[in-house]
């Protein structure tokens, strides 16, 4: 009896070892599989991509370029400002006095403005002397200018609109009608008729230097127009005088840089009356200033 319980146990544990080794064989293990296919993409979307990526690359490229180009542009505008001369007028303060009859005292004391003529007579004629005068350029203001670019400025010419008398001599007559025969331009000289007297003055000229260093230390002078300042003082002397009104006195500069570009500025001067005083003799004195306010470069 005891023998069978022996066997039985013993082939129950053989029994179980084994179903123990089924279960952990291999094939009895739970495992996943995977199937890949490998599908290839239909010519046409092939196609569509490789044109995708030439156009970005071609984008990309035209990008570049641009970058480039404006890359050079930039350094090309870099290297040209430093050679480029810009030139620019200083202000100028001006202060005139006159007497009873309005001259100007500056006029009386450098020419026969004010002397009164006369008239010699005789049994067959009757001449009349009039007091007559030549006024030099240098018994005026002188204006300077300067060069505030980066490079020197060569072969430099100053020229005064050739329009500006006749602008400043049609406002003054417009102002006041007395002044129709005041000034005359001539061929080789201008004049004007100041009481009984008449003044005679060089035809404006241009003025030429040969260099203009970049921020010098000193300004250069030149010779302001003595036309100018005798028909500029007859207005400034008007109680009705309006800067607003007042013509622009046009200064064009021609100049080359020192890679040899010609270049050419327009200065446009205005005229500002900063003081007036007028006694009851008809004296009186005025400070006025002329004062650039644009500079175009061309």
């Amino acid at each position: 009896m005891s023998n069978k319980r022996k066997k039985g146990s013993t082939n129950a544990h053989q029994s179980i070892h084994k179903e123990n080794e089924k279960k952990s064989t291999p094939e009895s293990d739970s495992v996943k599989v995977y199937k890949v296919e490998i599908v290839s993409m239909p010519e046409e979307k092939k196609m569509q991509l490789a044109d995708k990526i030439q156009i970005i690359i071609a984008a990309l490229t035209f990008v570049s370029v641009i970058l480039v180009f404006l890359t050079l542009q930039e350094n090309r505008i870099t290297r040209n400002m430093t050679y480029k001369p810009f030139i620019v007028m200083n202000p100028i303060n001006i202060s005139v006095k006159w007497d009873s009859n309005g001259f100007s005292t500056w006029l009386t004391e450098n020419s026969n403005v004010g002397t009164p003529g006369s008239v010699d007579a005789d049994d067959s004629e009757i001449n009349m002397k009039i007091p007559m005068s030549f006024l030099e350029e240098d018994t005026v203001t002188k204006y300077t200018v300067e060069n505030i670019g980066v490079g020197t400025a060569r072969d430099i010419t100053f020229s005064w609109d050739n329009n500006n008398l006749s602008r400043l001599n049609n406002y003054l007559i417009s102002v006041n009608k007395k002044y129709e025969n005041f000034f005359k331009e001539g061929e080789k000289q201008d004049s004007f008729q100041i009481g009984d007297s008449l003044l005679f003055t060089n035809k404006i000229h241009d003025s030429a230097m040969m260099y203009m260093l970049s921020q010098a230390d000193e300004p250069w002078t030149l010779y302001f127009p003595v036309q100018y300042r005798i028909l500029i003082e007859e207005l400034i002397k008007q109680d009705t005088f309006e800067a607003k009104d007042f013509p622009l006195v046009i200064l064009k500069i021609d100049y080359m840089d020192i890679q040899e570009k010609k270049h050419t500025q327009f200065i446009a001067v205005r005229v500002n009356r900063m003081k007036f005083v007028e006694n009851e003799d008809g004296s009186g004195e005025a400070m006025y200033q002329l004062t650039p306010v644009n500079s175009r470069k061309s």
